[in-house]
């Protein structure tokens, strides 16, 4: 019994110091349909997650260069992406280079 208690009590202890253990960052959804991104400009805190839903009738990307690349979404695919370096990124689909959209990550 002792030694479960211990073993609990550090658990405890560690959650307690190690607070970004329980806190997730915030979810947020891109919709691609009609050809463009919508919302076209989403701003979102490090840690975040974005999710990126193709409903559109043909496969896109999210690409800004080496920073951001999903490779092909396809129709009803999506594709998820944890912001974790500050900064605004412009990205485009490489498929439909006119459909452009902007994450600013603060």
């Amino acid at each position: 019994m002792l030694r479960r208690t211990g073993r609990a009590l550090a658990l405890a202890t560690a959650l307690v110091l190690s607070p970004g253990l329980l806190a997730a960052g915030k979810l947020h959804q891109v919709t691609i349909e009609g050809m463009k991104f919508v919302p076209e400009s989403l701003e979102v805190a490090p840690g975040d997650t974005v999710t990126w839903s193709n409903k559109d009738f043909v496969p896109h990307t999210v690409s800004a260069g080496k920073a951001i690349e999903s490779g092909t979404i396809e129709t009803n695919g999506s594709w998820k992406y944890v912001a974790r370096q500050k900064g605004r990124f412009d990205y485009v689909c490489r498929f439909h280079p006119g459909m452009r959209a902007t994450l600013v990550v603060k």
